[in-house]
């Protein structure tokens, strides 16, 4: 190789290690340092290092009854039944073992039922008497795994009691600034809801304090469908509100601009204290506590410092929150916006004043969506496309929900413990009430008009690596050869992978039946060879919308986001009202009523809901699509069972029903079936069988309704209980 060649290489290597330095992270050591953590961090996780148990920990006493000593170690969180707590555990005491209580060191979540949040504050030692239980995994998958989160916060048991096995032994004098922030938080809840109407004070309570709105779910579902719960969060725009009305209530006084932003730390992290100290919290006030600082020492420009300095002083002293899905979004969302926001700026800084603050919203809207979509694909699994427009007038918006908040609450207790001006109070409550009432009805507005939500399908783990490494390498390609290698690299993984699993999902497959826990009931889901599927009996929406916790997720998980028809065999329509959430979530070609219309509820539901078109199957009348056939069999007289049904798939016979009546048993013997694939019922010492169905119908597999194994007729086939199993596929 000649010096010319050689010469010409080393200076395209080091144009390639200027142009890589100039895009990316070599001249921040803190964050290469945390990239390090947290690989490190994963790799303990994958080699089951956080799942050791200490052994002063409480769950090494799962399931035993035992008397706990603790303090209250966060904010509660009151919900319509009860109110859940933290608990950091002192002490033990097994009730197999009264003379000996065990020191113990762990958390524990702990369900007071009948409790409000005027039980216990944080702080106050309780005793509580109970037994400990171990967290449920997600039992149908792609919902949500309660005990990976509970273990990704620390705790690892859980124990639920009522308020006569709790005895509040006072404060313990710790975790004081807790205690602080949740009685300023309390406070200012009260003073809301004095003032407000609950739906109302609800608002204001997550705009101004991040308080969940629990007790108003149409207020939640709202603000999820338009895509802007992240507004009653607590989170980064809450700190900069803060820090932005501390700034000029300063400068309104004189106070010189420098130490006007340097007076603001504490207010910030009262605000912190006050909203619960949550991980977006916590790392919002530590960002912006850096910066101010930045700021003062003239080192403002390395924006990524204090993100790093906010993620390792959460991580080093709590690992596991590495784990914590808020965590991820929170900082994944502001990586993201350092990471695009200044380049897009150069692009947004030429264009009309007013264009630019609409697409300054719109740059950092549509940032964080793209950095959270493998975390909204795997744990959401649902967009709402109406974000991207509903966030730029609500967002600026919610700027005004902090001021009203803290407005409100500074007349109230000026007019209460001062002197009176119930004049200003008045017109405060009336411009506070006509604010959230507007933005009430435009959020109302965003959830309901423009459109529904996607159900995404969750990808896999190289997949996600592959799709962050575009991500990064996309803000290079004009500097860097290796950026643009690498970009089109992934790109051209992504594209292969996304037919790949297009392929993957049409492509023929055995004919298979799949029961679904939807909640003291089961769904069941029939997938054909020719990727027909029709879905039986979706849940209830009351008290909990089980097609949006159960049904939905677990379809995304499977790929599955149009039914050719959903079947209805329940007497009472109450038990199906997760229909209509079904019907606005995916495409349902036809939905068809089983059940006698006019000798039950389902006369009222037909005339009550003239919108969803409904085909009538009855008694003797059957729906097919290509080799399947389904057959409406005669149902009770006397007991208000399902619509007993009858399945046909080629050479398979499928009985289904929750109590097979007598006439649809002696119905089935006179066709002398040659072959029963298998029968779903309720099998028990009290129910009648026809012995010529007994003896002429000899069913491969049982599957029972019930939670409990009953006496069957045919001793020799298996039972199978689906709804203590979650989820079970049954294949031909």
């Amino acid at each position: 190789m000649s010096r010319q060649t050689l010469a010409a290489l080393l200076s395209r290597l080091l144009t390639e290690a200027r142009g890589w330095r100039s895009t990316y992270f070599f001249r921040r050591p803190l964050l290469i340092g945390l990239v390090l953590y947290s690989v490190l961090l994963i790799l303990l996780k994958g080699i089951g290092f956080f799942d050791r148990l200490p052994e002063d920990d409480p769950a090494r006493f799962i399931g035993e009854a035992v008397a706990v000593t603790g303090i209250v170690a966060g904010h509660p969180d009151p919900k319509p039944r009860g109110c859940s707590y933290v608990l950091s555990c002192e002490s033990l005491l097994p009730f197999d073992n009264r003379t000996l209580a065990r020191s113990t060191h762990g958390l524990l979540s702990l369900q007071v039922s009948g409790a409000d949040a005027t039980f216990a504050q944080p702080g106050d030692r309780l005793r509580i008497t109970g037994r400990l239980l171990a967290p449920k995994s997600a039992a149908v998958p792609g919902t949500f795994d309660y005990a990976a989160y509970l273990k990704d916060h620390g705790i690892r048991c859980l124990m639920y009691t009522s308020v006569r096995s709790v005895q509040n032994l006072g404060s313990s004098r710790q975790f004081s600034f807790m205690r602080l922030g949740w009685t300023l938080h309390q406070s200012m809840m009260d003073i809301f809801h004095r003032h407000l109407t609950p739906p109302q004070a609800a608002v204001l309570g997550g705009l101004a304090v991040g308080s969940r709105p629990r007790f108003n779910p149409e207020i939640k579902k709202i603000f999820v469908e338009s895509g802007t719960m992240h507004i009653l969060v607590a989170s980064g725009s809450n700190v900069a509100f803060v820090i932005g009305l501390w700034f000029l209530a300063m400068r309104l006084i004189r106070v010189p601009r420098r130490w006007a932003l340097l007076s603001s730390i504490p207010a910030i992290w009262t605000y912190a204290l006050l909203a619960g100290a949550d991980a977006p919290i916590v790392r919002s006030a530590v960002m912006s506590s850096v910066g101010i600082l930045s700021y003062a020492l003239a080192r403002e420009e390395r924006a990524f410092h204090p993100l790093t300095v906010a993620a390792l002083s959460i991580l080093i002293p709590s690992p596991e929150t590495l784990f914590d899905v808020g965590f991820q979004m929170s900082f994944l969302t502001v990586f993201g916006l350092i990471y695009y926001l200044p380049r897009a700026e150069r692009l947004i800084s030429t264009q009309h004043s007013f264009l630019r603050w609409v697409l300054r919203l719109f740059a950092a809207t549509t940032t964080a969506q793209i950095w959270l979509v493998p975390i909204t694909a795997v744990v959401f699994k649902r967009f709402f496309p109406v974000s991207l427009l509903s966030n730029i007038f609500i967002v600026p918006m919610a700027a005004g929900g902090l001021a009203a908040g803290f407005g409100l609450s500074a007349a109230d207790v000026i007019h209460s413990h001062c002197f009176p001006i119930g004049p200003v109070l008045h017109v405060v409550r009336l411009l506070t009430r006509l604010y959230i009432g507007f933005f009430i009805s435009l959020v109302k507005f965003f959830a309901t008009h423009p459109g529904t939500a996607l159900w995404l399908s969750p990808r896999g783990t190289l997949w996600i690596w592959f799709f962050y490494a575009a991500c990064l390498t996309v803000v290079g390609l004009k500097n860097s050869w290796t950026c643009r290698a690498l970009f089109l690299g992934s790109v051209l993984f992504l594209t292969i992978h996304g037919v790949a699993s297009f392929v993957s999902a049409h492509k023929e497959r055995a004919f298979r039946l799949t029961w679904i826990d939807v909640g003291r009931t089961a769904s069941l889901l029939i997938e054909t060879p020719e990727r027909r599927r029709i879905l039986i009996n979706p849940g209830k929406s009351d008290p909990v919308d089980t097609t949006e916790r159960i049904l939905m997720p677990f379809l995304a998980e499977r790929g599955i986001h149009s039914l050719e028809a959903v079947l209805l065999t329940r007497p009472d329509p109450e038990d199906v009202s997760g229909l209509e959430s079904l019907l606005s979530s995916m495409k349902v070609n036809q939905v068809i009523l089983c059940a006698p219309p006019a000798k039950s509820a389902w006369a009222a539901w037909l005339n009550a809901h003239p919108h969803i078109k409904v085909r009538l199957l009855k008694t003797g009348e059957s729906a097919g699509w290509d080799n399947l056939t389904v057959e409406g069999l005669p149902g009770s007289d006397t007991f208000r069972a399902d619509t007993p049904l009858l399945v046909s798939h080629g050479e398979t016979r499928i009985i289904l029903s929750s109590l097979l009546p007598l006439s649809a048993q002696r119905e089935l013997a006179k066709r002398s079936l040659k072959k029963v694939d298998l029968l779903q019922g309720h099998f028990s010492a009290k129910v009648k069988w026809d012995a010529d169905f007994v003896e002429k119908v000899n069913p491969i597999t049982l599957i029972e309704t019930s939670f409990r194994e009953g006496e069957s007729p045919w001793p020799n086939a298996p039972v199978i209980l689906p709804q203590r199993l979650g989820v079970y596929e049954w294949t031909e």
